[in-house]
């Protein structure tokens, strides 16, 4: 009895050496991160799994028309601003009206190429591609935040941009005066606020611009924008790098400035009468800014803050990743690791 006892707890050499091989074994297989990906070799549908490898040429195209489309809107509406204050002359009725309609009216006014801008503008605006793919979905983020992050929020952008389009399609075969009066939100949103029906609408929207003031305010303070960049990686030049997301974090807080105007004109909107005239409503509450010293000034840094993101933005044709990856290269839709550029890591 004493015998097996002793040969049970005998280890031999070659049994030792196996141990240890599987444990090591084991232990190099495991994941290094304390995030389990969970992997679905299942087939995803057209609205899973981000962008498909035959189609991502296309959507880099696109996504880098579309960011100059931005570009020239933002870039557009900054200046009209900044003229605003300093009462310099702009064609086609856009003088204060620093809206994206005044922006449309400015390129529509250019003598010879204006309309052929107005076309191309037209194309760039309509990227609702990207809420139907839900590309950058990430591993790391729960259901909500990836719902709201890359299927919500650019489907809102993409329903707001695709409008645009709409609204340059029908100035293409408008008069002058026709592209202006279209341009204008006349009585709105005193108009609303007749009725209480009418009052919740314009409640609404101030709640939806403040919302989009704090996503964008986020995007500022904390960069969560730069993983999408090529400045991100680790061979990428720092002082590059320092630019391009100085200008992103001053472009995306002169966003959030613009959108917090906004909300704060339709909030007012609610206590007076507040009315657009022959502007549009985003000229109307930017305008109001320009009743005070401490407001002009507000308005001029406005001014400058959307120059600067819209230079941000043409950056994005070169610098930003097409499609959008996910932040932390996982994918939500099938746990696998992926480039930056899309592609899984095989």
């Amino acid at each position: 009895m004493f015998t097996s006892i002793k040969n049970k707890l005998k280890k031999k050499p070659d049994d030792e050496e196996n141990v240890l091989s599987s444990t090591h074994t084991k232990e190099s297989d495991s994941p290094t991160s304390s995030i389990q990906y969970p992997t679905n070799k299942k087939p995803l549908k057209f609205y899973q799994g981000g962008v498909r490898e035959k189609y991502r040429p296309v959507v880099k195209w696109i996504g880098r028309l579309g960011f100059t489309a931005k570009a020239v809107v933002y870039g557009c509406i900054g200046v009209l601003t900044l003229t605003n204050l300093s009462g310099a002359y702009t064609p086609n009725g856009s003088e204060g009206n620093e809206s994206p309609q005044g922006a449309f009216l400015l390129l529509g006014g250019i003598p010879e190429v204006g309309r052929s801008i107005l076309i191309v503008m037209a194309v760039g605006l309509c990227i609702m591609w990207e809420a139907i793919t839900g590309q950058g979905s990430d591993a790391s983020f729960s259901k909500k935040k990836n719902f709201f992050r890359y299927r919500l929020s650019p489907f809102v952008s993409g329903v707001v941009y695709t409008a645009y389009a709409y609204y340059i399609i029908q100035m293409l075969f408008q008069t002058e005066e026709e592209q202006q009066f279209a341009a204008s939100s006349q009585e709105f949103p005193a108009s609303w606020t007749k009725t209480k029906l009418g009052s919740a609408g314009v409640g609404i929207m101030g709640i939806a611009f403040l919302i989009a003031f704090f996503t964008q305010i986020i995007n500022a303070i904390s960069g969560n924008f730069i993983r999408d960049l090529k400045t991100s990686e680790p061979d990428a030049r720092k002082w590059e790098a320092f630019i391009v997301h100085t200008l992103g974090r001053i472009g995306f807080g002169g966003r959030a400035a613009l959108f917090g105007t906004m909300s704060g004109f339709f909030w007012d909107s609610l206590a007076s009468r507040n009315e657009s005239g022959d502007k549009n409503m985003v000229a109307a509450a930017v305008a109001k800014l320009s009743t005070s010293g401490g407001g002009r000034f507000f308005m001029g840094l406005l001014g400058v803050t959307l120059v600067i993101y819209a230079v941000f933005a043409l950056l994005n044709v070169y610098y930003k990743y097409f499609p959008t990856p996910p932040p932390s290269r996982v994918s939500a839709f099938n746990g696998e690791k992926v480039k930056p550029d899309g592609t899984e890591i095989v």
